[in-house]
């Protein structure tokens, strides 16, 4: 499968946060954060993850703090950090992943734990009335869970190598495995359902459109799309992680840093 069009070509971390890039005939991108506004806000480094909150607003974090980020700016949320992935579980509370804890945030701001967790550093990735929790820093077996209501997992496959990312997609799961991206279906049978060509970057990340069904796949550096056998590279430029926004895609590249929204992307 070879790309059909590269969508975005240039880079926008130079742009100003809040700033409306939009080329005849292109998607616009919406710039949320750069370097600049991290500064003005003392925002560190940033945790490999972004949220989606009950008030449409983009959550990030880093070693000091919670940020909220809206048009109406950046909102920091003290005390709340510490956190290596979060996402929402089934039951609409905000948790997030810390050592070996799964922890849930109290009314009261604090986190509390409320299951142990096989291994350190897993990741999280929110389903519909599900939550799923799997193996990413990389053992003999690394395993995919499905996080129950009575706060407890159940496993449903296991992966020689670490993985990357998790997406539910329809009723089956999306997961990222080195290069590849498979599919784990309702007959828990796995197929491979797109590779990169080899001698490429690891797969870290996936979202989906929830419209169109097209899949976006980040390797860290760049971006880019599939939809059966039709392949689009978005940008070359940015990566890192992905989180589907409304009608957009957002973008946030931890080191830069940087966040965007892509709105417009073909379907």
């Amino acid at each position: 499968m070879k790309p059909a069009l590269l969508v975005l070509a240039a880079a926008f971390a130079s742009l100003p946060a809040g700033a409306v890039a939009n080329k005849s005939g292109k998607p616009t991108v919406e710039v949320m954060l750069n370097k600049l506004s991290a500064e003005k806000y003392h925002i560190g480094t940033l945790t490999p993850a972004v949220v989606v909150t009950r008030g449409r607003a983009l959550m990030i974090e880093d070693e000091k703090n919670f940020y909220q980020i809206a048009w109406g700016g950046v909102h920091p949320a003290p005390g709340l950090h510490g956190l290596t992935a979060f996402d929402y579980l089934p039951n609409g509370e905000f948790a997030g992943i810390r050592g070996k804890e799964l922890l849930q945030l109290q009314k009261d701001g604090s986190l509390k734990s409320i299951m142990s967790l096989p291994s350190e550093g897993m990741g999280i990735a929110q389903g519909k009335g599900k939550t799923y929790l799997f193996e990413r820093e990389g053992g003999e077996k690394n395993a995919l869970f499905v996080f129950l209501p009575n706060n407890k997992g159940l496993k449903l496959f296991e992966s020689p190598a670490p993985i990357n990312a998790v997406l539910e997609d329809g009723d089956g799961i999306l997961f990222a495995v080195g290069t590849g991206i498979y599919r784990f279906g309702a007959d828990k049978t796995t197929k491979l359902v797109f590779g990169l060509p080899k001698g490429s970057r690891d797969i870290t990340a996936l979202a989906q459109d929830p419209v169109t069904k097209r899949v976006y796949a980040s390797d860290g550096s760049s971006v880019f799309s599939f939809k059966d056998k039709d392949v689009i590279v978005i940008t070359r430029d940015n990566g890192g992680v992905l989180r589907w926004f409304g009608d957009g895609l957002i973008i946030l590249d931890p080191k830069a840093p940087l966040l965007i929204r892509i709105r417009g992307l073909p379907s």
